[in-house]
């Protein structure tokens, strides 16, 4: 077999270990030489990636925002790396790899993979009227992105219809269960019931739920003696939508919610619950906070919402709920109160359900699929 090489495009370096490990194992595995672009130079990422034969490359890119210079830029030094690489296909997930990777490859017989791991604020509704041109934009740009023999992958059926609805989708695509985690990381264990633990897993902005949780969180905590609330997270400072420091010092003087803020060992903190909850109301691909306590054993409450709706079976291992809507979150917290047995009977099957349908081998499966129809 010719070797054939692949580049691998993130947003943040670091998500190449933390959440693509196991595909860039795989296609190691498979005979590609893989080349990993990344916008940090970060230490442990390249030592990490150079073990399982990884070459690392950095180059910029302005993560947030608009700005037409950075943005250029960051097209041109694209070129130049796939001028310089010469690799036969590219593989960019996130918003901003996937447009400005395919728009620099125009010319070239560079074929390209593109997963769509969530629309964010581009799926939600426009607000402002800075919202509705940066949308139109984003919709301009993908179509400039997308070529006839390029594969688009998406996490779940709402976005691929999305973009076929906006007039972005004319060719080929699949959808693959989220992005897929290594069950063999994740043991289940069996969830506290003796006090009922609810946690949440995100970042502290309204998009998440945080508001709605809390909310919940201050009504529920004298009705029952036997629960509690955790939220695992930081502050997302300089974020309009995010809880602002000063709210943030006193809801932790309130005592109601226990703040762990920023933590590395989140698994943790899931061990330690009982029910895992994600108000989102965020355009997700399929959370991936929800999958690893899925593969805990955890009973799941989330949102009836774009990519948040895949992990859940009703009466079978989670409860979905409107978005935004806190008595509705009330109720389906009050339904493990009164249902004890019901938190570890649909944590089993949560497991059960990461098991057969987000196992990460059979996500990089359809990836390497996908890739020989290239």
């Amino acid at each position: 077999m010719i070797e054939k090489k692949i580049i691998v495009i993130s947003s943040l370096s670091s998500s190449l270990v933390n959440f693509r490990f196991d595909l860039l194992k795989e296609l190691v595995k498979h005979g590609y030489e893989v080349v990993a672009l990344g916008p940090e130079k970060d230490a442990d990422t390249i030592k990490t990636l150079t073990s399982i034969g990884v070459r690392f490359r950095v180059f910029s890119l302005e993560r947030n925002g608009f700005n037409p210079i950075k943005d250029i830029n960051t097209i041109r030094e694209l070129r130049k790396i796939y001028k310089e690489e010469k690799p036969d296909f590219i593989l960019p997930y996130t918003v901003k790899p996937v447009v400005y990777s395919n728009i620099a490859k125009i010319g070239s017989n560079i074929k390209s993979l593109n997963w769509i791991t969530g629309l964010g604020f581009y799926g939600l509704e426009s607000k402002t009227f800075r919202d509705k041109i940066s949308k139109s934009i984003m919709t301009f740009l993908y179509k400039l992105s997308f070529k006839k023999n390029d594969i688009v992958v998406f996490q779940n059926n709402d976005d691929l219809m999305y973009f076929k609805d906006k007039g972005i989708l004319k060719y080929r695509n699949t959808i693959t269960p989220g992005s897929g985690i290594n069950i063999e990381k994740y043991s289940y264990s069996l969830p506290q019931t003796e006090i009922i633990k609810f946690i949440f897993v995100g970042r502290l902005i309204k998009a998440k739920g945080i508001d709605v949780f809390i909310k919940a969180a201050e009504i529920l905590k004298d009705k029952y003696n036997n629960i509690e609330f955790t939220v695992v997270g930081a502050v997302d400072e300089g974020n309009p939508e995010a809880i602002q420091k000063e709210e943030y010092e006193l809801l932790r003087e309130k005592g109601f919610v226990n703040f762990t803020g920023h933590v590395n060992n989140v698994i943790d903190y899931v061990r330690e619950s009982s029910v895992f909850v994600l108000p989102s109301i965020y355009r997700e691909g399929v959370p991936r906070s929800i999958l690893e306590a899925m593969a805990l054993g955890r009973a799941i409450i989330t949102t009836d919402n774009v990519g948040c709706r895949e992990t859940v079976i009703k009466d079978y291992n989670g409860i979905l709920i409107e978005k935004n809507n806190v008595s509705n979150l009330i109720e389906a917290m009050e339904f493990f109160c009164k249902n004890q047995d019901l938190i570890i009977e649909y944590g089993k099957n949560s497991r059960l359900l990461a098991e057969s349908k987000f196992d990460v081998k059979i996500v990089n499966n359809i990836i390497l699929e996908s890739l020989k129809d290239l």
